[in-house]
């Protein structure tokens, strides 16, 4: 009995777990980003990875009604588009959203799995198998000033 619970258990958690990141062959989030970014014609304030898709919330120029994308991970296409109003959007001196995740990237300590402008700041979600780590970046040096978590350097 208590091996079937145990099982049970496991084979419930395991479609979560695999869904957590990006499949392999995944394009880089940086990439993405600045695809939607367009040349600075919009400003991106936010990317999730949920059910196995990219959820970013982008504004034209410094408009906070935005759309948001969902966007496949592998080919980067739009799938599905929705309305969002965004309350605070990052300073007129900030990095581009895909600067700050090209940054994070080439620490090569995790995935990416969440990235979003709050509190004056980018907070950015990392995931290496059950590992993880919050990181909390300046947005205009892109300079990390705090890291939480099993992953941090």
């Amino acid at each position: 009995m208590r091996l079937t619970i145990t099982l049970l258990i496991a084979l419930a958690a395991a479609p979560a777990a695999a869904q957590v990141s990006p499949p392999a062959g995944s394009i880089a989030l940086s990439q993405i980003l600045a695809g939607i970014e367009a040349n600075g014609t919009r400003t991106v304030s936010s990317a999730e990875f949920e059910l196995r898709r990219w959820e970013i919330v982008s504004c034209p120029g410094r408009n906070r009604v935005c759309s948001e994308d969902y966007v496949d991970p592998v080919t980067g296409a739009s799938t599905q588009s929705s309305r969002e109003t965004v309350m605070i959007l990052p300073p007129r001196n900030a990095l581009p959203a895909s600067q700050v995740a090209a940054r994070v990237e080439a620490m090569g300590i995790g995935t990416i799995t969440e990235m979003g402008f709050d509190d004056r700041r980018w907070e950015v979600e990392l995931r290496n198998g059950i590992r993880s780590a919050e990181l909390r970046i300046d947005p205009v040096t892109g300079a990390v000033q705090r890291c939480e978590g099993s992953l941090c350097p």
